[in-house]
């Protein structure tokens, strides 16, 4: 980028991209309804006591079904605004992760946070990280540090559920890089995703990093959702690909005989898309769950 458009980009605000009229398949949708609905009820043997999902990634897939609807205690993984990967809270000191927590998983508790409309999370949150440097756990720095996007998706939640309008941190502009892909184009993606249904529009970059996510991934429900908002309104193709893919079967949960990982909306359309024989594992269908769940949010809001 040049140094005057970097320079435009602070001065003149970018235009925004309203969310549009949705168009919904409701024979669709209620196919995916019961599709998730069974999900929930089948991963319950894969969940310990709390709801959590096995695995030092639990925070995070565990936040986005609970969003869908799975029942959770999440405040099991809470120690006031700490939080940590699981309840059992021994991912890091056992050398199974670099960290006590990170990033990605407090976004996980944001998104639950707001769609259950609970402040308080948000609240305690923010006040531990600003009270510790804003650094959110132990381990890998690159991990355990709030980045500017996420202090200020913080006090923008907190302001929309009717909280405390801390302009300083507000105030902040959020960067969405292009070029990411796997698990950072995910986290990009809902960043962008809750800031538009809390304001029901997104920036010009924010919309350009859908469309290239989108475009890259045809496959990808979550990426397609996105796009579908902010363009034709049309849910049809983010709805039809959770019915009609085989890596979301209908009589069963997901397994290694259609796919080789827990959560696919992180993964480039790639090898763990696909099934594979060298190991036996059953999934949850969290993303399946998320995205379903997702999908009525904003069917309910707007």
């Amino acid at each position: 980028m040049s140094w005057w458009k970097k320079i435009k980009s602070i001065i003149i605000p970018e235009k925004n991209i309203s969310l549009v009229p949705l168009v919904v398949p409701h024979d669709l949708l209620n196919s995916v309804k019961e599709k998730k609905d069974n999900y929930i009820l089948w991963s319950h043997e894969l969940r310990d006591s709390h709801g959590f999902l096995p695995g030092c990634d639990s925070l995070l897939f565990t936040s986005l079904s609970a969003v869908g609807g799975s029942p959770v205690n999440l405040f099991a993984a809470r120690d006031g605004g700490r939080w940590y990967r699981t309840p059992s809270r021994d991912c890091f000191s056992s050398g199974r992760s670099g960290s006590t927590v990170s990033r990605d998983m407090l976004l996980g508790v944001l998104w639950y946070a707001y769609a259950k409309k609970d402040i308080g999370v948000v609240e305690d949150l923010f006040n531990f990280a600003k009270g510790h440097g804003f650094k959110i756990g132990d381990g890998d720095p690159a991990r355990v540090y709030l980045t500017p996007n996420m202090k200020k998706l913080c006090t923008d939640i907190v302001d929309n559920l009717g909280g405390r309008n801390d302009r300083f941190f507000r105030q902040i502009p959020m960067v969405f890089p292009s070029g990411l892909k796997g698990y950072e184009a995910h986290l990009q993606i809902l960043i962008i995703l809750l800031k538009l249904h809390m304001d029901g529009h997104v920036s010009k970059t924010m919309a350009d990093r859908i469309h290239e996510h989108a475009e890259r991934n045809e496959f990808n429900s979550l990426f397609q959702l996105a796009r579908a908002l902010i363009t034709d309104g049309n849910l049809y193709k983010c709805t039809e690909l959770l019915i009609g893919l085989s890596q979301f079967p209908s009589d069963h949960l997901p397994d290694n005989t259609c796919r080789s990982t827990e959560y696919l909306w992180e993964r480039e359309h790639d090898a763990d898309w696909y099934g594979s024989d060298l190991h036996q594992e059953t999934y949850s269908g969290s993303d399946l769950i998320f995205a379903a769940g997702l999908i009525e949010l904003f069917i309910s809001k707007y």
